[in-house]
């Protein structure tokens, strides 16, 4: 029997006449930790014409051994057309998302992909909950904290219901669940959540509702509630080299929407977990080029890189040279001269291109920065116009 770890919901959205059900599908082995994460970077070559997104995300999920989940509110029929030729894993997957207008979060040990709005908000979300263990009105024991944190598989097979689900999670942790009767009835196609604490597990569950939950008094049960408008999240960082309040007008003007309060030698960021990771890249070192080199052979070569989908607005240049940097492309530039010269790479630009070649992704990166660029190999070599 194959086994498939990608969840499609709801069930009866199949993509052939006579779709199996599974009703009694055995738990699959299943990569977690950083088997999973290097495997999101690992190059991906392949082809599908014309096959619904349920069979291509199941095929890729199956052969890689992870745990892929298709938000139910994603249409599991749409045909792909998709031609990979040796991107990484997770840049194939993004590319999936946007072809079913979805976004990809990845949180834990699953790619979860489903609309963008929920998608935005899914890490910030599990981030504000874990939060709340650690307030000390809750007053937790490091045992009960320890006991919500514990990892285990949460697993289902075919025409399970989303709320019998929570309930499982609930029995699992010795949590009290309220507000069950905002879940609509629903049945659901099978699916292997690895290694999840009672956060994430509960989380994943209920987004694709437009739920979350709100923890009571004691953490020992809680009450299901709807997604907020805003989500975000307060970190306090120490800057170096420069002070607190011309750090955090940088930040400010470099990430579209980021809340900054100055505090003495410390800035206060209140945004998402997606925010924080671009503040944490801003107050690393710049690098040159990235850490390992591509294997040769292992990378697609930039004149047949095709980048079906790349729009962001107002994100640090530097972060999509990392991101870049990631698929194996070499960045080269002199970090002096293009100070010199006025041009900084933290400066926030937007881009919004479709089906564009490794030219022009490069091209409309160095347009609004006033560089210029030349290729070899894949290796980018950036200086002033």
């Amino acid at each position: 029997m194959i086994t498939i770890a990608v969840a499609i919901c709801s069930l009866f959205a199949a993509d052939t006449p006579t779709a199996d059900v599974q009703l009694d599908r055995r738990h699959p082995s299943l990569k977690t930790g950083k088997e999973f994460r290097d495997e999101l970077n690992k190059p991906l070559t392949a082809t599908w014409q014309n096959v619904p997104a349920r069979r291509v995300l199941g095929r890729m999920a199956e052969s890689r051994k992870i745990s892929i989940l298709l938000d139910r509110r994603i249409d599991p029929t749409q045909p792909l057309a998709v031609d990979f030729g040796g991107q990484p894993l997770q840049s194939a997957l993004e590319s999936i998302a946007a072809k079913v207008d979805g976004q990809v979060s990845v949180l834990g040990n699953t790619v979860c992909i489903g609309p963008q709005e929920s998608m935005a908000k899914l890490r910030t979300l599990t981030a504000v909950r874990f939060d709340e263990l650690q307030q000390p009105t809750l007053r937790l024991s490091k045992g009960r904290l320890a006991e919500l944190g514990e990892r285990r598989t949460l697993h289902w097979n075919d025409l399970d219901r989303p709320s019998d689900l929570i309930q499982q999670i609930g029995k699992r942790y010795r949590l009290r669940i309220d507000g069950l009767e905002q879940i609509p009835h629903d049945l659901w196609a099978s699916a292997t959540l690895p290694s999840v604490n009672a956060v994430e597990a509960l989380s994943i569950v209920l987004i694709q509702f437009d739920l979350t939950f709100r923890w009571n008094e004691t953490a020992n049960g809680l009450q299901i509630v709807s997604v907020p408008d805003k989500v975000s999240i307060s970190r306090s960082y120490t800057p170096r080299g420069s002070s607190a309040a011309g750090t955090a007008k940088k930040w400010s003007a470099n990430i579209d929407g980021l809340q900054t309060k100055v505090d003495g030698s410390r800035v206060t960021v209140t945004g998402t977990v997606e925010q924080h990771e671009a503040v944490a890249a801003l107050l690393r070192p710049t690098r040159r080029r990235p850490t390992t080199r591509p294997v040769p052979g292992a990378v697609l070569p930039l004149e047949k890189r095709l980048y079906a989908k790349l729009k962001f607005e107002r994100v640090p240049a530097v972060a999509l040279i990392r991101r870049l940097e990631k698929t194996g492309i070499v960045f080269k530039y002199d970090e002096a001269k293009l100070k010199a010269a006025g041009i900084d790479i933290n400066m926030p630009i937007s881009m919004d291109l479709k089906n564009a070649t490794a030219d022009e992704v490069f091209a409309a990166f160095c347009k609004p920065l006033g560089l210029k660029y030349r290729t070899k190999g894949l290796t980018v070599t950036l200086s002033p116009k």
